[in-house]
């Protein structure tokens, strides 16, 4: 699994079975502000799409963990079989991780972008620089 990718149609397939929860809007790829997007290079614009496609697979493998999680902690017939605590805690611990990667991921593409920007907008692609909402520091211009 891991050694290979999966067929284009295949992946294409298995994210359209997973739609993002109504109550999860911050579980997406952040986009790039339109006005700095066609002002980067070429080169930087291809490294940020090939970043925002693994993102993409990332976040796309939250989904199904939110999905576990959110019905094991519904109440429902008690599992027999399942320790719910435990794999509750591994899911989310596996949220983490995924999300710390996203977080990784978005701190290279900050990392790409800025040094195609004028000098005065360098500083919003700065790590100390928040996020807001659904933008990244990219969308702020």
């Amino acid at each position: 699994m891991m050694s290979t990718p999966l067929a284009r149609e295949t992946l294409r397939t298995k994210f359209k079975n997973y739609l993002t929860p109504e109550n999860c809007d911050k579980v997406v790829v952040a986009k790039v502000n339109e006005e700095i997007w066609y002002k980067v290079k070429p080169e930087t614009r291809s490294r940020d799409i090939k970043l925002q496609s693994i993102q993409k697979s990332m976040v796309k493998a939250m989904i199904p963990m939110l999905q576990i999680t959110d019905d094991l902690l519904k109440p429902k017939k008690p599992m027999v079989t399942v320790d719910a605590q435990n794999v509750v805690k591994q899911l989310t611990d596996a949220l983490a991780f995924l999300g710390q990667a996203c977080w990784e991921i978005n701190q290279r593409r900050r990392a790409a972008i800025r040094p195609d920007l004028n000098h005065q907008y360098r500083q919003l692609c700065s790590k100390q620089v928040p996020k807001i909402g659904r933008a990244s520091c990219r969308e702020r211009v």
